[in-house]
């Protein structure tokens, strides 16, 4: 079997936490541009937030708890939220 350095079972090298803060007005946003190969992704605080991989965040869209989710993004800018009432922090702990 070949090493592959992106595999998920492989130790990361380098890791972080990164927060996203909607606030005010609803907002699709995404984080910074951070490669990566998994993330864990919880909301943090406020009310309904929801989150879409590779585009817009929409009311249809997963609804992010505060349990966290492992996703397998190569980048968090990947990553889109929209917080239903403004005010909501979103956490992000990526691994590369």
């Amino acid at each position: 079997m070949a090493f592959d350095e992106k595999s998920l079972s492989v130790n990361s090298s380098r890791a972080g936490v990164v927060l996203v803060t909607i606030a005010g007005t609803p907002a699709d946003i995404s984080p910074s541009t951070q490669s990566c190969r998994s993330c864990l992704v919880a909301k943090a605080s406020g009310t309904t937030v929801y989150m879409n991989i590779n585009g817009a965040a929409t009311s249809s869209t997963w609804i992010l708890s505060t349990s966290p989710i492992s996703v397998p993004v190569q980048n968090l800018d990947q990553l889109h939220f929209l917080g239903a009432a403004g005010a909501e922090t979103i956490q992000i702990m990526w691994r590369d």
